[in-house]
């Protein structure tokens, strides 16, 4: 019997989680599934808590891998999968038992991308859930794009489809529509990888080939010492790197670039301020090179020549706290917070130029 959805789970030192990730799997109310499990080289008792639930159940497979990266992982799941659909499942979420099962029901010919309820579990087992329910009336492309890239929506009464466009789970992918437009995680990339890919995804297929299903399924477990939540040295690198990735796609759309390369430094940055550990001293050298990157890439000759954007992209606002930040003498982390929350709200109020009015 052909497969109907793979489940891909990498893992990385999750020993504290796996089990229920594994298990959340293999009791779905729905059995037509594989689960393609691919360790990175961990170093705990994750892959031995893994062989032992492969031992019982033919539907999983196991891979491993040295320690090569999450985006090298989930590509060596895709290039073992055989279900229609797949689904990315990372090691420290679970799924609702009868999560399979709702999307199998609510499957359609013309649907190509299923968007699904994410649910947020804290370190104290409470959940955080949506209010509002998902829902499609009608949108542009380049509208569903501005919320993949910028995390929310200005278009709620066209279509509702979450707060976490970016984030890969939650999400129903067909295989073929991956395989056929040779699409994969980039392996460069650490920061930013799951909106590369479902951005990809979403400019392969038509607007009418992306549906809702509202079930509580995908619970997304927010981790203290989770990668999302580390600081990362080279982060500057990896978001010109991110936006380099994009810039062929996106400029086949009209999307303010420029204010989301800042519009994502500047959330990271603000994680931070708002109380992800990171000692003062690593605070102030990501701040201090935040300065020199902006101070390089923010004027008539950066950006522009790396044909990132042009300045009649960027709101004068932008441009005026940029020129002004770079110019003060005594920089503090007050100081510097503020205009860093200064310049999220400003990007946030920015324009699609001659077509989305806010």
């Amino acid at each position: 019997m052909k497969v109907m959805f793979t489940v891909i789970c990498t893992v990385y030192n999750a020993e504290m989680y796996i089990k229920e990730c594994i298990e959340s799997v293999i009791n779905q109310s729905y059995g037509n599934f594989e689960l393609i499990i691919v360790d990175d080289g961990s170093t705990d008792n994750s892959l031995r808590l893994c062989r032992e639930f492969e031992r019982k159940d033919e539907r999983i497979r196991i891979y491993r891998q040295e320690n090569n990266g999450v985006s090298s992982a989930r590509n060596l799941g895709i290039e073992s999968s055989n279900g229609d659909y797949i689904i990315f499942l990372d090691s420290d979420d679970f799924l609702d038992l009868n999560y399979l099962e709702s999307i199998y029901r609510n499957i359609e010919k013309d649907k190509k991308l299923y968007v699904t309820e994410l649910t947020k579990v804290l370190d104290d087992g409470s959940r955080i859930t949506n209010d509002k329910k998902l829902f499609i009336k009608d949108f542009e492309t380049e509208e569903l794009i501005f919320s993949l890239l910028f995390g929310e929506s200005k278009f709620e009464e066209k279509y509702y489809l979450g707060k976490n466009m970016r984030a890969i789970g939650g999400k129903v992918f067909q295989r073929n529509v991956i395989v056929d437009n040779c699409i994969r995680f980039d392996e460069a990339l650490y920061i930013g990888e799951d909106a590369v890919f479902i951005l990809e995804y979403i400019c392969s297929i038509s607007k009418e080939n992306i549906g809702v299903i509202n079930c509580e399924g995908y619970f997304y477990r927010i981790v203290d010492n989770s990668s999302v939540r580390r600081y990362k040295p080279d982060l500057l690198e990896q978001l010109i790197l991110q936006r380099k990735i994009m810039y062929p796609i996106l400029s086949r759309y009209n999307i303010p670039i420029a204010a989301y390369t800042i519009a994502d430094l500047f959330d990271l940055i603000s994680n931070d301020i708002k109380g992800v550990k990171m000692g003062e001293i690593q605070f102030r050298n990501l701040l201090d090179s935040a300065l020199i990157w902006l101070k390089n890439y923010g004027n008539t000759g950066g950006i522009e020549n790396e044909n990132f954007v042009s300045n009649d992209t960027l709101d004068t606002k932008i441009r005026i706290i940029l020129f002004f930040w770079g110019r003060v003498s005594h920089r503090s982390i007050c100081v510097l917070a503020y205009l860093i929350l200064m310049l999220r709200g400003i990007i946030r109020r920015i324009r699609f130029k001659n077509r989305v009015e806010f």
